[in-house]
């Protein structure tokens, strides 16, 4: 994923311009973790939604789930509500 990783690029050297100009120490990690929702929802099944993408983060620190429309193989609900009508669900997702 070139595209997702020039845009994770972008965001760091944002963050060195922060960093440089403002003396705000960075605090973004280097790289960042692609998931899915069926991942998340593997690693932690009793947690809702917000939580496994918090436990996400802590684990990783940064993250980039794919496929958030989608209903979980387990019929439980989608990561997030997206609208298929202008939102593709393979092709987009969220970085945290």
């Amino acid at each position: 994923r070139s595209s997702d990783l020039k845009i994770w690029a972008i965001i760091k050297d944002a963050e060195r311009m922060v960093t440089s100009n403002y003396g705000i120490p960075p605090s973004l990690p280097a790289d960042l973790k692609f998931t899915d929702p069926e991942e998340l929802h593997g690693l932690w099944p009793d947690a809702d939604v917000h939580e496994r993408e918090t436990n996400a983060v802590r684990k990783w620190g940064a993250i980039f789930i794919v496929g958030m429309g989608w209903p979980l193989k387990d019929g439980s609900a989608p990561e997030e509500v997206r609208s298929p009508s202008y939102d593709d669900w393979n092709l987009n997702g969220d970085i945290i």
